[in-house]
């Protein structure tokens, strides 16, 4: 989620200078973070029987 808003987490920036990652893993990993707005779709969704 950090790296969507452009601010990546401590641990992520070190692994990028010691070269245990690249930016493009970062960015291939994007797509597997969950929005917190579709989460509350599916509270709602569930909430209401569908």
């Amino acid at each position: 989620m950090m790296a969507k808003l452009g601010r990546l987490p401590v641990i992520a920036r070190l692994g990028l200078v010691h070269e245990v990652i690249t930016k493009g893993d970062i960015e291939a990993s994007k797509q597997f973070v969950i929005e917190p707005s579709d989460l509350n779709l599916k509270i709602e969704c569930a909430e209401q029987g569908k």
